[in-house]
């Protein structure tokens, strides 16, 4: 669409159509309105493809944020987890050097104890006092993180609702590195991405090849008036059809910059595979040697609670005091704190191997 006014003179001697000379001296008015329309067949239709794929690659680049963003959610959920687990068994810990201490200072008091010992527990507990002041700032700096991610106010401190951690099986265990790998290579969005830019980029070249192996077709149509001024102008119009063929130098030149970007989003995408791959490799590895970290934990807390339980019977019956008993409440406290962080570590591994296979949803991660 176009529209335009113009007024002008002429003066002097001019040429006719059929060569003839003549002196004229005349003035022109116009006023018009235009309708264009111009197509290259092959061009727009490659043209249209290569638009379309780039759209869907774009919305593929959006899902891989997404998920991204709901891995580090998951991620600093579980941190926040294990900083509360921390904190409530250093604290524990903390009683218990105190209570120890206590006791020792009394048998030095006595003269049962040399003194020497009461200052060595003495230094314990110093030691887990400040453990313990470490634990409540890493779970402040966990809920400022996760403040920060989820966009709320970081100076509100955030508590999960649940208690302990709890290991999470996000996975199937039975899959094969190899199965992942089939799968990773059909749902994972940055693969897709990468593949829907080689598609866009293989149109483009053919939209490059095309805008001059195929014809343009125009049509247009002119409206308006003209007169010698403004205000006398009469009544005209013109449309026209047209088919023309191009050959232009310089399109050669956009074929063979189309080719290179084709051959750039090839390389992209071999390198995305590569990396994709390797990321499975290591997210894989580093979630079944987290799930056995577990295991173990899990083993060294269940050795560590039947060892307190016969020490208690055996303070109740009177066979050993309580200084016999705390050693083994304190290895309580410190396995549950082992396993706390294997616990975390194994959910974040698990949420990591999903997001590199690329299903990450809310419902996954919460399951």
């Amino acid at each position: 669409l176009g529209a335009g006014a113009g007024t002008g003179e002429v003066d002097g001697r001019v040429q006719g159509s059929f060569g003839d000379f003549k002196e004229v001296q005349y003035e022109t008015a116009t006023v018009d309105g235009t309708l264009r329309w111009i197509l290259n067949p092959g061009e727009a239709l490659f043209d249209g493809i290569a638009a379309s794929r780039l759209e869907e690659a774009q919305g593929e680049a959006v899902e891989g944020t997404r998920q991204q963003v709901l891995v580090w959610t998951a991620s600093r959920y579980h941190d926040l987890v294990a900083a509360q687990v921390s904190a409530i068994e250093r604290r524990e810990r903390f009683d218990i050097a105190s209570r120890r201490e206590a006791i020792a200072r009394a048998l030095a008091e006595g003269g049962i104890l040399p003194p020497g010992e009461a200052s060595r527990w003495e230094a314990e507990t110093r030691q887990r006092a400040q453990e313990m002041r470490l634990a409540d700032q890493e779970f402040r700096q966990a809920s400022t993180r996760l403040a920060e991610l989820l966009t709320l106010d970081p100076s509100v401190t955030l508590y999960p609702l649940e208690s302990e951690l709890k290991e999470q099986t996000l996975v199937d265990p039975v899959l094969s590195l190899a199965d992942l790998a089939r799968i990773r290579a059909e749902r994972n969005p940055s693969i897709r991405e990468a593949s829907k830019r080689v598609e866009s980029a293989a149109a483009s070249k053919k939209a490059a090849f095309w805008s001059f192996a195929s014809p343009t077709l125009a049509a247009g149509y002119l409206f308006g008036g003209v007169g010698e001024v403004f205000t006398g102008l009469h009544d005209r119009s013109l449309w026209s059809v047209s088919v023309a063929w191009t050959l232009s130098p310089w399109k050669f030149g956009e074929v063979a910059i189309a080719r290179a970007r084709l051959d750039l989003a090839r390389l992209a995408e071999e390198r995305t595979l590569s990396r994709t791959h390797a990321s499975l490799a290591r997210a894989y590895e580093a979630a079944r040697s987290a799930a056995e970290r577990a295991r173990l934990a899990r083993a060294e807390l269940a050795a560590a609670e039947s060892a307190a339980k016969a020490a208690a019977a055996r303070h109740e019956a009177g066979l050993v005091a309580e200084t016999e008993l705390l050693p083994t409440r304190d290895g309580v406290s410190a396995a549950r704190l082992h396993l706390a962080f294997a616990i975390a570590d194994c959910n974040r591994a698990q949420a990591e191997l999903l997001s590199s296979v690329g299903e990450v949803d809310p419902e996954s991660l919460s399951r």
